[in-house]
């Protein structure tokens, strides 16, 4: 996906862990951010990208990485087994699970369900 004009944010799958990198159109040099991701990320900003980072087996966080100061920022766990997530038009994060979707509470850094579709099979 690009980021502006000369740069691109994209997966790069040729390694036993999934990574996201910073790929140069010009020359095509990368530079890899992050490694053990979520299947989704999103350009926030020329200068910030949202993602999921699998820390381990069992705890995946939705982090930020800010390009300019090359740091991530933690926004919140996300919910048991959830690697996906989407950004609607006004910027409200969701994702689902267990047969809920649920909307990122950005200042508590907690999902709050939003419909419960398990009653429905």
């Amino acid at each position: 996906r690009p980021l502006d004009k000369d740069f691109w944010v994209c997966f790069l799958v040729d390694h036993a862990s999934n990574q996201l990198g910073i790929i140069s159109q010009a020359n095509g040099q990368k530079t890899i951010f992050a490694t053990g991701i979520g299947r989704n990320f999103e350009v926030l900003s020329p200068e910030e990208i949202l993602f999921v980072h699998k820390i381990s087996e069992v705890r995946w966080m939705l982090k930020t990485y800010h390009l300019k100061s090359r740091k991530m920022s933690e926004w919140a766990v996300m919910p048991q087994g959830c690697e996906d997530f989407i950004l609607n038009a006004n910027g409200r994060i969701f994702c689902t699970s267990e047969g809920k979707i649920m909307r990122l509470d950005r200042p508590n850094a907690r999902w709050k369900t939003v419909a419960d579709l398990e009653p429905l099979g």
